[in-house]
């Protein structure tokens, strides 16, 4: 309102909306109606004499026609005449808000003021997403980008799944239609029906903030494939026999971190150039596996940080984790996400498939070796 293209020359648009002319204009429909003027930015506020000030904030033009007829409990709300330059930043599409006024019987007559300037649009959208993927393995979302002002914009994407924010980008386009194709990568660690939203944050200039925000559901499912990971310190009976269950089993799928001395580790089942320098430490790597096998001692070696990642490998994701040896040689932290076995005590073949079942840890009990 404060752009400065209305007649004479140099006034500005609020100028202009609140002149003699639209005096005059308030005091004719007082004489006939039961007339009230409202100031507005984010919200309505009654407007007290000839000369009112612009009100601070953001313009939720939209929001603000939504909320009219609650300023008029008491009488049936016949006409909204609105004085505006059609600027909205924030909130419902003003052109939305009228049609729903429109269906209660509410019309909206509009008083534009201001020069006619050029406008564009800033619209992202979702390419087709994968009806269906697999916990725990990467997805891939495609966003479309479109920018139809006139000049170049800088802006940020911002990638959310139920409410959380999952990732930001850093986006530049050109002018005049042109087009931009981001892809994100999510790993997402349960099963179930998944709604990720894209965002893109508002530019001066773009008039339809409906096209800011898209929307995509996929349905993750349990894996067809159970990856497993090893972690110890030597070549024990435990890896032996999870080598052969995998090499005879085409659902199972075994990594195997192995310290062979200080310094020294013995990777297998890694992707090539994706072995790790150790072993996998970090949410992201450990969330590729359904469940971990690891001695006793090993665990009982990890720092804090390290646990409380397997911790809620367990909690969170819903991998198993399983531990052989002596209980006493793990940390207490790991009492309730660890089970416990032995050679002798229990059939590994017999416990390992509790693993696959997403949460199955948290109740379970330990078995002393």
């Amino acid at each position: 309102m404060k752009t400065r293209d209305c007649p004479p020359p140099q006034t500005s648009r609020f100028e202009a909306a609140s002149g003699v002319d639209a005096r005059e204009l308030v005091q004719r429909l007082s004489a006939l109606y039961r007339f009230r003027p409202f100031m507005f930015a984010d919200s309505l506020k009654p407007a007290f004499g000839p000369r009112s000030a612009i009100l601070p904030g953001n313009t939720a033009l939209g929001d603000v026609l939504l909320a009219t007829p609650a300023e008029f409990p008491n009488l049936p709300l016949g006409a909204v005449l609105l004085l505006s330059d059609g600027h909205s930043n924030e909130g419902l599409p003003p052109t939305q808000a009228a049609k729903q006024l429109r269906q209660q019987g509410i019309p909206v007559s509009v008083v534009g003021t201001g020069g006619v300037g050029r406008s564009g649009d800033v619209a992202v959208r979702f390419a087709p997403a994968p009806a269906r993927s697999p916990a725990g393995r990467p997805l891939e979302l495609n966003v479309c980008l479109r920018n139809t002002l006139p000049q170049k914009i800088a802006t940020r994407l911002v990638l959310t799944e139920g409410g959380r924010q999952l990732q930001t980008r850093a986006v530049a386009l050109r002018p005049g239609a042109a087009e931009l194709t981001e892809t994100f990568r999510v790993t997402p660690a349960h099963a179930g029906f998944k709604t990720y939203a894209v965002r893109v944050e508002h530019v001066s200039g773009d008039i339809r903030p409906e096209t800011d925000v898209d929307y995509t559901g996929v349905e993750i499912t349990d894996p067809v494939v159970f990856h497993v990971l090893y972690l110890g310190d030597r070549l024990g009976w435990e890896y032996k026999f999870l080598r052969m269950a995998a090499g005879a089993n085409r659902q199972l799928s075994l990594a195997a971190a192995i310290r062979m001395a200080p310094d020294a580790w013995y990777h297998a089942g890694f992707d090539p150039g994706s072995e790790p320098k150790d072993f996998p430490r970090s949410a992201d790597a450990l969330n590729r596996f359904d469940a971990i096998v690891a001695d006793a001692s090993f665990l009982g070696r990890l720092n804090a940080p390290v646990r409380k990642t397997i911790r809620r490998f367990v909690s969170r994701r819903g991998g198993g984790c399983f531990a052989s040896g002596r209980p006493t040689r793990c940390p207490r932290t790991f009492s309730r996400s660890c089970r416990f076995w032995s050679a002798a005590s229990n059939s590994l073949l017999a416990a390992f498939p509790s693993c696959w079942s997403p949460g199955s840890f948290s109740e379970k009990t330990r078995t002393a070796s």
